[in-house]
């Protein structure tokens, strides 16, 4: 109602503008008082409807300034939760690990003999405690990667390598964890090709590793293939199982954070849900891509990742 006033008022002057004119028209009473008394009341309505509409754009940009004011305030409150937030999980992970890599430590040595021979059963205990200390601390480092991402913090170091040796040392690590499941790594490329790419390498060495891994982990019986190439300087890599598959309806989830799938939470088989989620954020750092395929449960599954080549 506010902002049709200076119209109405416009209208209303008018009016008695036309009514006076009609009125000195049929008396005959035409004179210069006449014109002198219209020109004033119009002047007088457009001073009125200034007046007005410099009211109203006042209160227009006090209700803006007031509005961006609480945006700012908003947005001050949500920054000061992300760092209280940011500094207990790097407060929490670090108090955690401190104790953890002590643990780790002496388990090493206990397994290395430096405080005597252990017998089998003690010995199994100590590769028990030593392997659960690299789980934990993986957990924890990816948390804090988590955290690091979502505040913007996150770090890399760029540098040229060679996604092939990548491979082929992930691939070695993981053999022993294969063959105890009678499994077997078939790795093949292309002797011709260039598999260099511009990247950090702890942290493409991390998702590489943690694809093979996965494929390791998630599959009983079978195969596991992992296959390098390089075409039209698109460096990708496939790691394709015969394991548990994966639903259509999940593939598009799989990469959230805390997603995992149901066949993997039916199977026992521990996970964070959020070693995907790295993945996708840093090979988007990356200006790569990365995603899954899957014919549906019990059907394997294949993971790709594509890399621009480096020259």
């Amino acid at each position: 109602m506010e902002k049709n006033i200076p119209k109405l008022v416009f209208i209303l002057i008018a009016a008695i503008g036309v009514a006076l004119n009609a009125l000195i028209y049929i008396t005959s009473i035409r004179s210069f008082y006449y014109s002198l008394v219209l020109t004033m009341a119009m002047l007088l309505a457009f001073i009125i409807i200034r007046l007005l509409n410099k009211a109203a754009i006042s209160k227009a940009v006090s209700e803006k300034d007031s509005e961006i004011l609480r945006l700012k305030e908003k947005a001050a409150e949500k920054n000061e939760v992300e760092r209280l937030k940011e500094e207990f999980v790097f407060l929490a992970t670090h108090q955690i690990r401190s104790p953890l890599a002590a643990i780790k430590g002496y388990a090493s040595m206990s397994l290395e003999g430096d405080y005597g021979h252990l017998s089998s059963g003690i010995k199994d205990v100590f590769e028990t405690i030593s392997e659960s200390s690299d789980n934990l601390l993986s957990l924890i480092n990816e948390f804090l990667d988590v955290s690091r991402i979502e505040s913007g913090h996150m770090k890399y170091q760029m540098e040229k390598i060679d996604i092939k040796k990548i491979v082929v040392d992930s691939t070695r690590e993981l053999t022993p964890k294969a063959k105890k499941k009678k499994l077997k790594i078939d790795f093949s490329y292309e002797k011709s090709d260039s598999y260099y790419t511009n990247g950090d390498a702890q942290k493409i060495k991390m998702i590489i590793h943690n694809l093979i891994d996965n494929a390791v982990t998630y599959t009983k019986l079978g195969w596991i293939k992992v296959k390098l190439t390089n075409k039209k300087n698109i460096i990708r890599l496939e790691v394709a199982d015969s394991g548990l598959g994966i639903a259509q309806d999940e593939l598009t989830l799989l990469f959230n954070k805390f997603t995992r799938t149901k066949t993997a939470s039916e199977a026992s088989v521990n996970g964070s849900g959020i070693g995907l989620y790295l993945a996708k954020n840093i090979i988007d750092a990356h200006e790569g891509e990365i995603w899954v395929e899957s014919k549906g449960l019990g059907k394997g599954s294949t993971f790709i990742l594509e890399l621009k080549e480096s020259k």
